[in-house]
């Protein structure tokens, strides 16, 4: 018999699956948590908030992990282009590409409520989404006999609360991770965060996606429809953040020729890849 709940509870994590353990946490000892004397309960947040934004935002250590399974992925296609494009496949049955994706949009999930909705750490939310590009763009550089491009992404995001804040069928894989900044963006603006919306707007003029992002803030139709045919996904805006999405505007025409040269440079680059390929 146990003297100590904690003791108790280290026996049944082991004896119980982690579905009816987890469900247990939830009913009998969560409620208990909130009862704790404000003191230690202000503590216990601590700990967690500094857990939880480990998790989401220490980009370095989530990119090493990504990029592992990327050269993996790419081994595996350098052994075995002719018959292993099955298994490197992501959607005919095969797991590498399909897992690597899965974990880069989970944790754009994270990223967002950390960042756009609870305006957390902008600047590292920032590289973090700087992160999910680069290893989205290796995946469309694998040389595998299954494309990554051929898939669209059955993509949905929700906020803390689990209301749905984006989906979308057969979506393209950058734009999700372009969108992600726009919100980004839009947000920081409306918490009067300027100076970050400046460094950010120039690492993508760099990356040559600040255009992407002119589109993405492009007035929609009637039905939310952008110029491109695409949703803007912009329906949980709040007036101060529409009004946040007026300025970024402003701020972006101001750059329309750097952001005009940098397209240019964007295409001179793909055109130059595909000549060496």
């Amino acid at each position: 018999m146990a003297s100590k709940p904690s003791q108790a509870l280290q026996t049944l994590s082991r004896e119980m699956s982690p579905s009816e353990f987890s469900k247990l946490l939830e009913k009998q000892v969560y409620p208990l948590l909130d009862t704790l004397p404000a003191t230690k309960r202000a503590r216990l947040l601590e700990v967690l908030e500094e857990r939880t934004r480990k998790s989401v935002v220490d980009y370095r250590a989530k990119e090493k992990a990504l990029l592992k399974k990327v050269r993996a992925l790419e081994k595996h296609v350098g052994d075995n282009w002719k018959n292993g494009y099955e298994e490197q496949a992501s959607f005919r049955g095969g797991e590498m590409m399909d897992k690597i994706a899965g974990e880069v949009y989970d944790w754009l999930q994270e990223l967002w409520i950390w960042g756009v909705e609870q305006g957390n750490e902008v600047v590292l939310v920032h590289e973090s989404l700087k992160v999910c590009l680069r290893v989205v763009d290796k995946l469309f550089d694998t040389n595998s006999r299954e494309e990554f491009e051929e898939h669209d992404w059955d993509f949905e995001l929700k906020d803390s609360a689990g209301n749905i804040i984006y989906t979308q069928k057969y979506e393209d894989q950058t734009r999700i991770i372009l969108w992600a900044w726009r919100e980004l963006l839009v947000s920081s603006l409306a918490q009067g965060e300027s100076t970050n919306v400046d460094q950010i707007i120039k690492d993508l003029l760099e990356i040559g996606h600040a255009k992407d992002i002119v589109e993405l803030l492009t007035e929609g139709d009637a039905n939310g429809m952008a110029a491109d045919e695409h949703k803007l996904h912009d329906e949980h805006w709040s007036d101060g953040m529409r009004a946040a999405a007026l300025q970024l505007k402003k701020m972006l025409k101001k750059r329309k020729r750097a952001i005009d040269d940098a397209e240019d440079n964007k295409k001179k680059r793909r055109r130059r890849l595909r000549y060496l390929r």
